[in-house]
């Protein structure tokens, strides 16, 4: 039984999306930038307690990169929702990049996630969010050696996690992270099923979608069972195909298939 969320059917949308996918890896080419300039940040007034300058709340933040910090979710979702509102764009910017660099250095994807779900009401912050994230994908894309080797199992928690209402849509109004990780996704899978793109780059896009499923796994089904259907269709392309990969690719590809298959019938 798949949730509320789900994929845009094949409208308008689609073919904006279509336009979209390789946005980030255009960009990485010397392409156009897509993605629309945004507002300016609004500033309120505030007296809370728990609000924040923008460097006492990157020390905050910079304690999850920390062994030797006890880090509480509950203190710093309240640090973020009571002090982005009043940071400039620049500031809300090095906080964006800061809880990227989190999850994607560090390894905290999960509670990176809780904290984007949190403040997902944050316009400013999601926005920049976003656009972390579609500047990191066309690294992971070229670079095998990148250290944003974590970005799929990252991208696993993010397109699983629970997303409030009207933020739990993969539309750029809605949720434009949803968004823009839907659409590296489907680059990845649209690569993978490509007769015309080079043998390497389908390996690269394999380990991708393997790293996205990894953590979820039925879960996605679940939450994105539109999705999981065309990464099972563009595994299948490469195991009944010619396309060269690596022993080890196709051994990865081949157990997620098999993983796949057994998710509807699992609890």
């Amino acid at each position: 039984m798949a949730s509320n969320r789900r994929i845009p059917s094949r409208t308008t949308e689609e073919a904006q999306r279509g336009k979209r996918m390789f946005s980030s890896l255009q960009s990485a080419l010397g392409g156009p930038n897509v993605r629309p300039s945004r507002g300016n940040v609004k500033k309120v007034e505030s007296t809370s307690s728990h609000r924040l300058s923008c460097d006492d709340l990157m020390k905050e933040l910079a304690k999850l990169n920390s062994d030797s910090s006890d880090v509480s979710f509950s203190d710093l979702s309240t640090f973020l929702k009571e002090s982005v509102p009043h940071l400039s764009e620049e500031e809300v910017q090095e906080v964006a990049a800061l809880l990227c660099e989190s999850a994607l250095l560090n390894g905290n994807h999960h509670i990176v996630a809780d904290l984007i779900v949190a403040t997902i009401h944050i316009a400013s912050l999601r926005e920049y969010i976003a656009m972390q994230i579609e500047e990191v994908v066309p690294k992971f894309f070229f670079d095998p050696d990148t250290k944003y080797s974590n970005l799929p199992e990252f991208f696993g928690q993010l397109l699983v996690a629970r997303y409030p209402r009207p933020h739990n849509r993969s539309t750029d109004a809605s949720n434009p992270i949803l968004f823009t990780v839907i659409s590296a996704v489907k680059g990845w899978i649209a690569t993978l099923s490509s007769e015309e793109e080079e043998d390497e780059m389908k390996e690269r896009c394999a380990f991708g979608v393997v790293g996205l499923c990894r953590s979820p796994k039925r879960r996605l089904w679940l939450c994105w069972p539109e999705l999981v259907d065309e990464i099972y269709a563009g595994i299948e392309e490469v195991l009944i195909g010619s396309t060269q990969m690596s022993k080890e690719a196709k051994k990865e590809l081949l157990r997620l298939f098999t993983q796949i298959n057994s998710w509807p019938n699992s609890r």
